[in-house]
Formats: C-alpha cells, structure tokens, sequence
C-alpha cells in the first residue's frame, strides 16, 4: 500500500496532457511534438532535443466551440482535441505530427493551421499520407512520407539532428536498460523472485476466480447490482489479509483459518458465497425501499 501514492501520481499525470513531467521537459528546452495516430512512429519524435506528446482531452465535457468548425457529426475525440486547442491546451506545442488516416482526425488537424489555436510563435503543422496496403511499394512510399514530413521537416524547422546515428541511439540506450535489469533480476535468484509475486498472485487470484464465474452469471447479478460489491470487496479483502498473513506472518492464526476449504487455500470460496447471500438480499432490500 504504501508504493499507491506513486500510481496515484502516475494516474494523476494522465489526466492532462500539459502534466508537470511535460512541463519540465519544454521549461529545460526539449521541443514538444504532438502526435494523434500511431501511424506517425513515436521512435522519430523522441530524437535528442525533442519528445512525443499524444494528445488527449481528458475532462472534456463539451465541444460546442470545436462542433462549430467541424460538425457534432464527427468523432468526438478529434473534436474534444480541437476543443482543448481551443481553449489553449496544447500551447506548450512546437509541432503537431499528423497523418490523413480518416477524414475527422484530418479535418481536425487541417484546424490546427486554419485557425491557429496553438499560440506558439514556430508551431507548425504537417501530415503524412499514410497507405492503406501492406507491399513493398507501399512501405516505400511510406517512408518516403515520413523523411518528407516527418524527419526533414524537423531538422528544418529545428534543426534536430536526424541523422541515421541518431535515431538508433534510443535503441541502443533501451537494449542496455533491458539487458541491465535481466541481468539483476537472473541473479537475484528464483526464491526472491517468488517471495514477491506468490502473496500477490494469492491476492488477486480469488477476486479473479470470483468475478469469471458472477461474469458467466451476469445477467442475474446485473439484476442484483449489490451482489457485484459485496462478493469482489469481501473476497478481496479476505484475499489481502490472508496474503499479508503468509508473506509476513507465516503461522499466525486468522479466523478465516476455521473456514471450510481454509486447509486447501479456498477460504475464500465461503467467504465469497456468504458474500453473495448478502449482496443478494442488500439488492432486495434497496429494490424494496424504492418501490
């Protein structure tokens, strides 16, 4: 529990595309290259002096000012990013990377430019032409797109280094990382490796067990939406207490120890189904009050 405050954190920065990491970035000089198509490969917007942005627009509750320009018949997701161009969301941008794949995300992207949201001196916008086929003609014309549009553009505008020798460094940096931590976790050896992740695999493995089987019987718990809350918190915690229990305190007694099953590890298989008898009649209970 006590590793939660850092996946709050991580969770936190996904909830706005301009996030303190981001702002760090641009503040120490690094330009910023937004992107919304995985048909721009993100590995030529991470060349030394610059980063990739995806954008997003989380928390974006109306797009009135973006459906003017666009139509609310069109996909909310590019409407929501024009949206939040709109309002000055993406103005940490140097540039935005986009690529003609269907005609909402290129209407949006052509907006970029018409109405020049982005207040940034030397934004500009560019856009490949990605094809649809997967041959040897294709893939040609494909990469002639991305040297035209992407990585000459680039070094023009920037002056990035785009050189062959600079986009294969990221690589040998992440080959290194991926050699360096399997070389530390081969030797660490097996048993540490599995005092870790068994109390944490007899964590989640009855939650799991538990919600396969109501999922096979969804339609009558759906019926019964208490019964979802009951058996997945019960088990879980019951879970969690247990699991803590043998990867800490091995020996010590627990009450669910006097449980049916408790001899084979399913204790929680009781638990779960006087969990369900619960639920069961909460559901009743506030079907009841209602009526």
């Amino acid at each position: 529990m006590k590793d939660l405050k850092h996946l709050i954190y991580f969770e936190n920065l996904l909830q706005d595309a301009h996030n303190e990491l981001v702002a760090q970035a641009v503040q120490e000089g690094d330009y910023a290259l937004g992107y919304s198509c995985y048909y721009i490969p993100e590995v030529l917007l991470n060349l030394p002096g610059c980063f990739s942005s995806r954008l997003r627009a989380p928390r974006c509750t109306s797009t009135d000012i973006a459906s003017y320009y666009m139509t609310n018949r069109t996909c909310p997701y590019a409407r929501s990013l024009l949206e939040r161009a709109i309002e000055g969301g993406y103005n940490y941008l140097n540039a935005l990377l986009g690529a003609e794949c269907c005609a909402t995300m290129e209407r949006m992207e052509e907006h970029f430019f018409l109405i020049n949201p982005v207040k940034n001196e030397k934004f500009f916008v560019t856009q490949i032409d990605p094809p649809m086929k997967g041959d040897e003609t294709n893939l040609d014309y494909y990469k002639a797109q991305l040297k035209l549009k992407v990585v000459d553009k680039l070094h023009e505008e920037y002056g990035i280094d785009t050189s062959e020798e600079a986009m294969r460094r990221p690589f040998a940096v992440l080959a290194f990382v991926f050699a360096a931590f399997s070389c530390v976790l081969s030797n660490v050896g097996l048993d540490v490796i599995l005092m870790f992740s068994v109390p944490m695999l007899n964590a989640l493995y009855p939650v799991a067990i538990v919600l396969v089987l109501m999922g096979l019987v969804h339609g009558f718990c759906d019926a019964h939406p208490q019964v979802w809350v009951w058996v997945g918190g019960v088990v879980a915690v019951q879970s969690v207490i247990t699991s803590v229990r043998d990867a800490f305190f091995a020996g010590a007694w627990l009450p669910f120890d006097a449980l049916p099953l408790a001899d084979i590890g399913a204790a929680w298989a009781p638990v779960a189904v006087v969990a369900f008898v619960i639920g069961l009649l909460h559901s009743r209970f506030v079907a009841h009050s209602r009526s």
